[in-house]
């Protein structure tokens, strides 16, 4: 009998080791596959390579999360078959650590990532002190510091982009890109003023090489003798959209005491999301995302990932663009009214735009103009059951809003410069969606500076 026991006693413990690394195995190939797909999803960038599908942003978010959290899970559950976690209280509270611990690495994890391969103040998210400074910051989430807009804290130097790839961007004395400005115009000054969100902001562009900085190059190159200085002066903030820019219109360019207000913009409007606060549960969601997306890096890729994901309908998209456009044309009309008060030039600039997004992909487009990249876009609506991703969508959006500004500048006479028209040759040059490299900056600053000549021969020459 007791040879009976010990015989069993060495059975169970060889079929414990067994089992304990069985679970130990299995831990680590659920750890390793959550890695793979967090890899995969980090900053969605799992949608600039075809080999994924247009599903994949989506699943692979919701893989990440559920590998993570079934990482610790299994953890737990390993290390509780051992002898000294007797209680199912011990199990819940392990359970719950090993889970925490799990979440934790995740985003300990992405903020290492998103600090070495996109920007160093990523490893910062949702601390008060780099909040502003964050390449891809939630923005909005700042506008009741500014009175409905954005700015960045004035007099210092920022770094765009990674370790390897670093920037240097001076914001002013005022809180915006480029050398300091005196809040008075000195005299002889002809003074133009560019609002836009990150593309006259200037994202990948040296400071001497956004389109305001080369805009007032090529004016002053051609300045009449005796004429007037040219000062052009970049107002432009990364994500900024036409309502945020009518505040910023309103309490910082209107007292620079503008010549000329150039508005290169249209993206930052055509963006949307999932439209779920219709509902007590979408409202729920509403809030739990207010509350985790400026504080939690992986939580706001997740989030931003699924709204490029998620598929729209034609009818979902041509509802949200008529809303858009709407929005876009009112704070439009509201600077071009103030300026055409003050006899202020106002100069609308169409914005190029394309549905690869991704730094670098604008090259796959070749010889593909806007307008056709849209026609294909909408055909592709009838052969993918009627349904478009995020990107896809934005585009078309995108393309009302324009189709709508062009309407309303030739209704109120307004000197449009049409950046897509001037732009469609040399969509190679565009290092994102909507950033352009500086070739591009210099070739729609060179459109500009004629369109603003043509219109005020008799100003420059008076002055």
């Amino acid at each position: 009998m007791p040879y009976a026991s010990t015989t069993a006693n060495r059975e169970y413990r060889t079929a414990f080791h067994k089992a304990v690394r069985f679970l130990r195995l299995g831990h680590l190939l659920i750890i390793l596959a959550a890695v793979v797909c967090w890899l995969g999803l980090l900053g969605h960038r799992s949608q600039q390579a075809e080999f994924f599908g247009r599903f994949s942003a989506d699943w692979l978010f919701l893989l990440g999360i559920a590998g993570a959290l079934l990482a610790g899970l299994t953890l737990s559950y390993r290390l509780s078959v051992h002898h000294w976690v007797v209680s199912r209280r011990r199990q819940l509270i392990l359970a719950g650590v090993t889970t925490f611990a799990s979440i934790l690495m995740l985003e300990l994890g992405t903020r290492v990532w998103m600090s070495l391969t996109v920007s160093p103040y990523y490893w910062q998210w949702g601390m008060p002190e780099a909040a502003q400074l964050v390449r891809f910051g939630n923005v909005n989430a700042h506008s009741l510091e500014c009175d409905g807009y954005f700015k960045f804290p004035p007099n210092r130097v920022l770094h765009q982009g990674a370790y390897s790839h670093n920037i240097p961007t001076r914001i002013n004395n005022l809180g915006f890109r480029g050398e300091d400005i005196s809040p008075h115009k000195p005299t002889g000054t002809f003074r133009v003023l560019c609002l836009g969100g990150s593309s006259t902001f200037g994202y990948h562009a040296t400071d001497e090489g956004t389109y305001p900085a080369c805009l007032e190059r090529r004016l002053n190159a051609e300045s009449i003798p005796g004429g007037p200085r040219f000062e052009v002066i970049n107002l432009g903030v990364p994500h900024l959209d036409s309502t945020a820019m009518v505040r910023l219109f309103e309490k910082e360019a209107v007292p620079l005491e503008p010549d000329a207000v150039v508005v290169y913009s249209a993206t930052n409007d055509a963006v949307f999301g999932p439209d779920r606060r219709t509902t007590a549960f979408g409202q729920v969601l509403g809030s739990v995302n207010a509350f985790m997306r400026p504080k939690a890096l992986a939580w706001h890729l997740i989030v931003t990932g699924y709204a490029k994901s998620r598929l729209f309908s034609e009818e979902e998209i041509d509802r949200r663009a008529a809303q858009k456009a709407e929005t876009f044309i009112d704070n439009m009309a509201r600077m071009s009214h103030w300026c055409s008060n003050h006899e202020v030039l106002f100069v609308p600039v169409t914005q190029q735009h394309t549905s690869l997004y991704g730094t670098g992909r604008a090259g796959e487009l070749g010889s593909t103009t806007y307008e056709q990249e849209c026609t294909q876009v909408r055909r592709a609506i009838e052969q993918d059951s009627g349904t478009l991703n995020g990107n896809e969508a934005f585009l078309l959006v995108h393309q009302q809003l324009t189709e709508r500004l062009r309407h309303f500048s030739a209704q109120q006479g307004l000197p449009l410069v049409d950046g897509i028209d001037v732009l469609d040759q040399h969509r190679s040059f565009m290092l994102s969606w909507v950033h352009l490299d500086e070739r591009a900056n210099m070739i729609l600053a060179t459109a500009i500076a004629e369109r603003i000549r043509e219109e005020i021969p008799s100003r420059v020459a008076s002055r």
